[in-house]
């Protein structure tokens, strides 16, 4: 995640998808979210939404959480970037049972990584 490349930019969709999206759900803080998050990327702002709206924080198993693939391209060299990931995820605590999803990330780097967008297609259905 500290190097301004696709390598970084992969890096920075798995912490944000994975560490992150957890993090703030459990810690109900949503200071990295925002600082992370550009305000027209939809998904970001609904993750917003939704903690904002929790009324206590919600605990996730996060050792099952695991990126099954990933990769990315350079769109434009030293700012502009696209991840996908494929993510495995816990429906419910303790019943062992799995979704996965299918995130692409449009990703930009200034000063620090930005999810300029992110969407997610359900790969179980």
């Amino acid at each position: 995640m500290a190097t301004n490349d696709e390598v970084g930019a992969v890096a920075a969709a798995e912490y944000f998808v994975v560490d992150l999206y957890n993090h703030v759900h459990a810690s109900l803080d949503l200071t990295e979210w925002r600082a992370m998050s550009d305000p027209e990327c939809r998904f970001c702002s609904s993750v917003l939404s939704d903690v904002e709206a929790l009324p206590s924080p919600l605990i996730f198993d996060t050792s099952t959480t695991r990126v099954v693939s990933s990769s990315g391209t350079t769109i434009t060299d030293g700012s502009r970037y696209t991840a996908t990931l494929v993510v495995e995820q816990p429906q419910e605590a303790d019943s062992g049972a799995t979704s996965t999803y299918e995130f692409h990330f449009a990703i930009a780097w200034a000063d620090g990584w930005r999810m300029l967008a992110v969407d997610v297609t359900p790969l179980d259905q």
